[in-house]
């Protein structure tokens, strides 16, 4: 399982004395914005105790906090080139007390091009943050297709008002028209059915869709399903 991408700490903690040397150590109050929204980066901590919070507001109107990083971490996230239209939508905020030596954009960028396994290990940061956000992404777009295709099954075989001319167990129906009913396009439907047929939850025939086993098919169905015969 990769490491979550909501949590940072210890990056760099051993080119430390790199980032260190000659530098004094500073308290920072919990609560002190270090970076701003609608501010680019140019100002770098790196953290020696205590935790800073990245957060974004969230297009629903409520601020949501990104990711938390800790001991042995630079905040805000260096890089060379400025983004600053990203940047800008992000918060930095110390979430308890701090102990941190500053660095100015310039100061970071001349101790990473000098030492060349510090620069490797930022360059291996950002890979594992941007493969860390695709498999989460992709793991929400998973379970949430499992919980529609499950809330699908079992409501169409749980309404015994309905005369489907064939046994409730027993759908017929293409993956086509599963798609296009509960709007997933047809090959994750296709994944989605084989990982419930390699549970045992299901099978899957020729236009057809056999459930197997009810209540294991209910463990993935929505927590707010209408549980009910």
């Amino acid at each position: 399982m990769p490491i979550p991408n909501y949590y940072h700490y210890g990056e760099f903690k051993e080119f430390e004395s790199l980032l260190t040397e000659g530098r004094n150590e500073i308290n920072i109050e919990k609560g002190t914005v270090l970076k701003a929204y609608s501010e680019c980066a140019d100002t770098f901590y790196y953290i020696k105790k205590g935790l800073v919070k990245a957060t974004i507001n969230h297009i629903d109107g409520y601020e949501k906090i990104v990711y938390i990083s800790g001991a042995g971490c630079i905040e805000p996230g260096f890089s060379f080139e400025r983004f600053c239209r990203w940047e800008e939508s992000i918060q930095y905020e110390a979430y308890m007390d701090l102990v941190a030596v500053v660095l100015n954009r310039g100061e970071l960028a001349d101790i990473f091009m000098k030492n060349p396994e510090l620069m490797r290990k930022l360059c291996d940061n950002h890979a594992r943050g941007t493969y860390s956000s695709y498999f989460e992404s992709l793991r929400i777009q998973h379970d949430e297709g499992i919980r529609r295709v499950c809330d699908f099954i079992y409501y169409h075989i749980s309404d015994s008002k309905v005369v489907h001319g064939h046994e409730p167990e027993r759908m017929s129906i293409t993956q086509n028209d599963i798609a296009n009913l509960i709007g997933i396009d047809r090959v994750n439907i296709n994944r989605i059915l084989q990982s419930l047929r390699r549970e045992g939850i299901i099978d899957v025939e020729r236009k057809r869709v056999v459930l197997l086993d009810k209540e294991r098919l209910i463990i993935h169905c929505s927590k707010d399903i209408d549980i009910g015969e």
